[in-house]
């Protein structure tokens, strides 16, 4: 069991293997959301999103009885997504380098500072297009996806350290960039 009382990950799969077909239920509940904003953030349209959010979902219950726990569900389920989402990209001739409107409603009514807000989500949003491939990739698996980094390297297919070495050279170079912005 969570912290929360509810079942672990490692627990679900086992009850679906037992024949607990509810406990995929679960697992999707859980991971709906990071599912969507994974595929959407790489795809960046709402419908190629679903089509990748339905196809992890679908090839999850297909797999989730021979999952053998090699890395965490989380990460596993990541993977899909990625997999299924780059797939999408390839198919429809995307270029890795269009970003989603990131743009959410602030709550204030002082149009002012939702303008700085904007902008200073434009700014870091543009300075994170200009990281290379993997920083970026690291980059938001960390602050994003929230997964350690030893998540992120089973997810990516290389060391810990390189994710850590990914993720500090990623934080460095956004520091440097958004400082000479502010001091233009």
């Amino acid at each position: 069991m969570t912290a929360g009382g509810q079942p672990s990950d490692e627990q679900l799969v086992a009850a679906f293997k037992a024949g607990q077909t509810d406990a995929f239920v679960v697992l999707m509940e859980r991971y709906r959301r990071m599912v969507y904003f994974v595929a959407l953030k790489m795809v960046k349209t709402h419908d190629d999103a679903d089509d990748v959010a339905q196809q992890t979902f679908i090839s999850m219950h297909k797999n989730l009885a021979k999952f053998r726990g090699d890395s965490s569900v989380k990460t596993w389920i990541y993977r899909m997504t990625s997999n299924f989402a780059k797939n999408r990209i390839r198919d429809r001739g995307r270029h890795e380098g269009e970003e989603v409107d990131e743009r959410l409603p602030v709550g204030d009514d002082n149009a002012e500072e939702r303008m700085a807000h904007d902008d200073e989500r434009r700014l870091l949003a543009d300075a994170v297009e200009t990281l290379p491939p993997r920083q970026k990739e690291v980059l938001r698996l960390r602050v994003h996806q929230e997964l350690s980094f030893a998540e992120i390297a089973d997810a990516l297919g290389v060391s810990v350290s390189s994710a850590k070495v990914n993720y500090h050279y990623a934080v460095r170079s956004l520091q440097r960039r958004l400082a000479g912005e502010s001091d233009a």
